[in-house]
């Protein structure tokens, strides 16, 4: 099967090397997943994909059929490539011989597209720089139906290649915005009838005590730094976890796991 591919030269070997870099992920509008699993999540999503690139191994494998049964009816562009070149493009150690380079989705959903639901949950985090707990709390957001993902400019990007893969392809289907102005984002939210919340282990709000509204929108920090006063100001009530284990606290993305089911739960009842 991999002879009818052409050969991805060498031009394009540095080109998608670049991807590994936020700064050209921008400036081309495009970024690289690797995976067989990824890469038919990927198929069955929408998003446009530019090119498919396989090695000779991955293409007698058990895998290859489906991806290039779902390639050839949609008419994307396959090369292949040598091992030892794809492990140049790949992210991952034990890299499966499988990527695609995808274009950003061209239709951008607006923060006003979220704010102006009747009925919402949306997560917030001002600043996350851990990429595996972004794409755990990416993951967990759309499995239990939260609306949308709001990221301020000194978080970690969604296309980020370790969000990525911790996102298991639920990148494709959660609304996700990255806002220049995060304050002033919160202050639209308010605006449009949404109930601030933060989480934080020192709240005073307990899950027990928590009521929530129609619109409500999550605040997460970053583990190193916490919430920043601003978002302290914002929210309405801050709430905590209360543990009776011995750890002193739990990560963001577990903590996010627990509330995020916590406000589904009651906006579904």
């Amino acid at each position: 099967m991999i002879s009818q591919f052409p050969q991805l030269s060498k031009a394009d070997i540095v080109e998608i090397q670049k991807l590994q870099r936020k700064k050209f992920r921008l400036a081309t509008q495009s970024f690289f997943i690797e995976g067989a699993r990824f890469c038919q999540e990927a198929l069955h999503s929408g998003w446009s994909i530019q090119k498919i690139i396989c090695t000779p191994q991955f293409s007698d494998s058990e895998n290859a059929s489906r991806i290039f049964e779902d390639e050839a009816r949609k008419g994307i562009a396959v090369f292949s490539t040598s091992e030892r070149d794809f492990k140049k493009i790949a992210n991952t150690e034990h890299a499966q011989g499988i990527g695609m380079v995808m274009a950003f989705p061209v239709k951008k959903i607006l923060p006003e597209n979220l704010l102006s639901k009747k009925v919402a949950t949306l997560v917030a985090m001002e600043e996350l720089n851990d990429p595996g707990n972004l794409g755990t709390i990416i993951r967990t957001a759309e499995w239990l139906g939260i609306d949308g993902l709001i990221l301020g400019k000194n978080a970690v990007s969604w296309h980020n290649s370790k969000v990525l893969r911790a996102s298991m392809g639920a990148v494709f289907h959660l609304p996700i915005i990255e806002v220049d102005d995060f304050h002033h984002f919160l202050k639209d939210a308010e605006s449009a009838g949404f109930i601030i919340y933060a989480a934080d282990q020192n709240g005073t709000t307990t899950l027990q005590q928590l009521k929530t509204g129609t619109k409500s929108l999550l605040l997460f920090g970053d583990e190193a730094h916490g919430l920043s006063d601003e978002c302290r100001q914002a929210a309405r009530e801050i709430i905590c976890i209360e543990g009776k284990g011995k750890v002193e606290s739990l990560n963001v993305a577990s903590a996010a796991a627990i509330l995020m089911a916590k406000f589904c739960q009651t906006q579904k009842a």
